[in-house]
């Protein structure tokens, strides 16, 4: 399901390929730096996981950074998501955002070097632990972290072990989520600077769970599009729980028992669900108790967005050298308003945006126009050199019947309007 309040592309990275030799003949090279953001250190012992570009399930394959900063990595050719840790630093990408692809190609290196933003939370520790089938370790499980109202995630590496940074001191509950096994649950205690050894989580096939509906679309095209299961509060997708509909339905088999968001049309395909149901009431929530669930969704055409942004298939953020970029759109049918929102590498708005109570459009353009400068209204946070960013434009309707007296009909792709300011 697509979120109203998305959160932010990661920091930048630098992505190019050339010629290596490999011993195996399916694999390519992956390899680059891991730098603080601020200032430009190499930073050590950061953990490097793998996933699958296609679903983000968890592709087996992991490393990490040398003294130098740098790592290197043979790998199976294909596409893949990449995500970084490091205890001390903010998570890359951040919570609920998609990764930048990387493309291994056989006999070529492929270089990523990314930055790493240092963790505002100073009284962390993190966890550590393994995950068991039976006796088995098992790789490629997402991990949860949950307790005092905030929620962690990680994957288990091929040994099953995990690892999970900047957990604030406190109690907290660990989990493993993977199609077609339920898990245990085990408490932990974390301190300040300290590892908190977790005790064995296992899992047991046999999980039962199915969600299943349909997807409407409203005035547009009928597609085939994605449905996945999340987890609330990381938005990590459930490894094996992603399906594409069929003929306007869907059907989701071997769910775990828990609590899970559900999402439809994540990738750039020019469909969102239609926000004002989520903007009022939240992301559909669906429990699992070895039960069946049906959840249906809405879907409306996205609204068009031009510069600055990544294209439609890709989502690699575009570069700008100025702190006052000009975004521009193409015109929603009946729209009254438009609503632009931009957020920074950490989720955090920095211009426009719908919050408050009630809820309020903070920077509102008129229909006649598909063009606003940023901070046009003085009311923006400063863009910063080497950061990157992302823009929404929303398609708001007055509505005299609703509550707020007005609704939203349309919004841009969650994967478009990436952008990086470069000087």
């Amino acid at each position: 399901m697509k979120k109203i309040f998305i959160l932010a592309l990661f920091t930048c990275m630098v992505i190019v390929a050339c010629k290596k030799n490999d011993s195996n003949p399916t694999n390519g090279t992956v390899e680059g730096t891991i730098t603080n953001t601020q200032g430009g250190a190499s930073l050590a012992s950061a953990d490097i996981e793998f996933f699958n570009a296609v679903d983000n399930s968890p592709a087996s394959y992991s490393t990490s950074s040398g003294s130098d900063g740098k790592y290197s990595i043979s790998i199976t050719a294909g596409t893949y998501l990449i995500m970084i840790s490091k205890q001390g630093y903010n998570s890359v990408p951040p919570v609920g955002v998609s990764a930048v692809p990387v493309i291994v190609t056989v006999g070529m290196k492929t270089v990523a070097s990314y930055q790493m933003v240092a963790s505002s939370v100073s009284n962390a520790g993190y966890v550590t632990g393994r995950i068991l089938e039976g006796s088995t370790p098992k790789s490629g499980v997402l991990t949860i972290v949950s307790g005092n109202g905030s929620t962690f995630s990680g994957t288990t590496n091929t040994n099953g072990n995990f690892t999970i940074y900047n957990i604030p001191v406190g109690s907290y509950s660990v989990k493993g989520y993977l199609a077609s096994y339920n898990s245990s649950s085990v408490n932990i205690s974390v301190a300040q600077n300290t590892k908190a050894v977790a005790a064995d989580i296992v899992l047991s096939s046999g999980a039962t769970g199915v969600v299943s509906g349909n997807v409407a679309f409203l005035a547009t095209t009928n597609i085939d599009v994605d449905v996945s299961l999340v987890i609330p509060g990381t938005n990590s997708t459930i490894p094996g729980l992603t399906v594409k509909t069929s003929g306007g339905t869907y059907s989701m088999s071997h769910v775990p028992n828990g609590t899970f968001l559900a999402r439809a049309s994540w990738s750039n395909d020019n469909k969102v669900v239609d926000p004002d149901g989520i903007i009022k009431s939240g992301e559909p929530i669906v429990t699992i108790n070895s039960n069946s669930v049906s959840l249906d969704f809405s879907l409306t055409g996205a609204v068009q967005l031009n510069s600055p942004s990544n294209a439609l298939t890709t989502t690699i953020p575009v570069e700008v050298s100025t702190i006052t970029p000009v975004f521009s759109w193409n015109a929603y049918s009946s729209s009254d308003y438009y609503v632009i929102e931009v957020m920074d590498m950490n989720g955090a708005t920095v211009w426009g945006g719908i919050s408050g109570t009630p809820l309020t459009r903070k920077v509102m353009v008129a229909k006649t126009q598909t063009t606003v400068t940023y901070n046009s209204d003085g009311t923006g946070q400063a863009l910063q050199n080497g950061r990157t960013y992302r823009w929404r434009i929303y398609a708001s309707k007055d509505d005299s019947g609703q509550p707020l007296g007005w609704k939203l009909i349309s919004a841009s792709e969650e994967q478009m309007g990436l952008f990086i300011i470069k000087f």
